[in-house]
């Protein structure tokens, strides 16, 4: 007659069976791994992995909103290239129709930002967009009328040894409508706007404006590949959808 004592291992998170019993004299050592361990981690996955469309409208915190998020599957979802930011680590965007979509982003500080309902094309902006970088000394003790400025080109070599500094007036950037730090623009240039603003006849209500076409655009997704080698143009008509392009230098008095 054959005599089993079972026991029950717990490793690694894999619950194992151990039986053990004689029969005939000899000892039969059976091992059987359940595989109830995988099928749950499965299930748990696939319910973490759920559709945006399924995303709520509301969360707890800001840390949930951002899991949920990375973790759900989107139509779109786009990365920032790496080395694109100084001080942004890391940027996604995920859309769930293409148009509208979430945008997430670690500083370099390690704190994480979250934007809903940001349109495609703003992405893509944000994404290929080449930046100068400011440099603003701020003093709120500071009563002086002037401010000092100083800019340098993309392309041109920094003296620091020998910098000149051009004085703005700072009640100039307070009238500014859209606030606007303009250090490109000396007191006559401002004086000169300053006075044609006053003055002027907006032109958009007095003539009609058509851009025309426009075969190539970042903010339509075109690759900087394709912009540069002008895949839509051609020589020839190659179908229907080709049409002769007017430019201005085929317009004549």
């Amino acid at each position: 007659m054959k005599s089993y004592s079972v026991k029950r291992v717990a490793k690694q998170g894999l619950k194992k069976i151990v039986v053990r019993g004689q029969l005939n004299g000899q000892n039969i050592y059976m091992k059987q791994v359940i595989l109830s361990f995988f099928l749950c981690l499965l299930i748990s996955n696939a319910a973490q992995s759920q559709s945006c469309k399924n995303l709520p409208d509301k969360f707890y915190s800001y840390n949930e909103a951002i899991s949920s998020i990375q973790s759900a599957t989107f139509k779109t979802t786009d990365v920032l290239p790496y080395g694109k930011s100084s001080w942004i680590r890391r940027a996604n965007y995920y859309s769930c129709d293409g148009n509208l979509g979430y945008l997430v982003y670690e500083t370099d500080k390690g704190k994480k930002y979250l934007h809903e309902k940001v349109p495609i094309e703003v992405w893509l902006e944000f994404k290929n967009a080449i930046v100068e970088t400011i440099i603003l000394l701020l003093n709120k003790n500071s009563k002086t009328e002037f401010i000092r400025s100083i800019f340098f080109k993309n392309d041109e070599v920094t003296n620091l040894t020998n910098l000149l500094f051009e004085s703005k007036n700072k009640n100039e950037w307070g009238a500014d409508e859209l606030f606007k730090f303009n250090i490109f623009k000396d007191d006559e240039e401002s004086q000169l706007l300053n006075s044609i603003s006053h003055s002027k006849i907006e032109l958009v209500n007095e003539v009609e404006f058509s851009l025309g076409i426009t075969p190539y655009d970042k903010a339509k997704g075109h690759t900087t590949n394709q912009i540069e080698n002008r895949v839509f143009h051609s020589t020839e008509k190659l179908s229907d959808e080709y049409v002769p392009l007017i430019a201005g230098k085929n317009i004549q008095k």
